[in-house]
């Protein structure tokens, strides 16, 4: 399979999980941004080698917002942005932030016991502990028979 199709096909199984959500599809779906985002050879880094384009990630900084400063005050067992990178599921007047690539992975999504974890560290644990990558390799797998 060529690379911009298995690209394609990635960001189309992502977009059938956005559109329907389970629980199962979910947690599969970490494998594919892991594939795209994060792994040794980032798909999406060699689809864009020869296109070279800019790629830019909305993020509503949810963070910022008063309301999560207040809570952050706090000092809070857990806090989490939940729909904090979605632009159009935040407070209003949340500031929109467009991050690059290694900005949007280390974005702050959740705050437990004191620990901050980011973009990257969700979709890893995801993929790696849940068993999101051992999911979309059976899938994977079972497809082909």
């Amino acid at each position: 399979m060529h690379e911009d199709e298995l690209f394609c096909r990635t960001i189309d199984d992502i977009q059938s999980v956005v559109d329907n959500s389970t629980s199962y599809e979910i947690l599969r779906s970490s494998a594919l941004l892991r594939q795209l985002l994060l792994d040794g050879r980032r798909l999406v880094d060699i689809v864009n080698r020869e296109r070279r384009l800019r790629l830019r990630f909305r993020v509503a900084d949810g963070w910022e917002h008063p309301v999560a400063r207040m809570m952050r005050s706090m000092n809070p067992v857990f806090l989490g942005v939940l729909d904090g990178i979605d632009t159009g599921a935040q407070f209003p007047n949340t500031p929109i932030r467009e991050l690059t690539r290694d900005q949007f992975l280390n974005y702050n999504v959740l705050l437990i016991n004191g620990h901050v974890y980011t973009v990257r560290d969700v979709i890893s644990f995801c993929a790696n502990v849940m068993g999101g990558y051992t999911l979309a390799s059976h899938t994977l797998r079972r497809k082909k028979h």
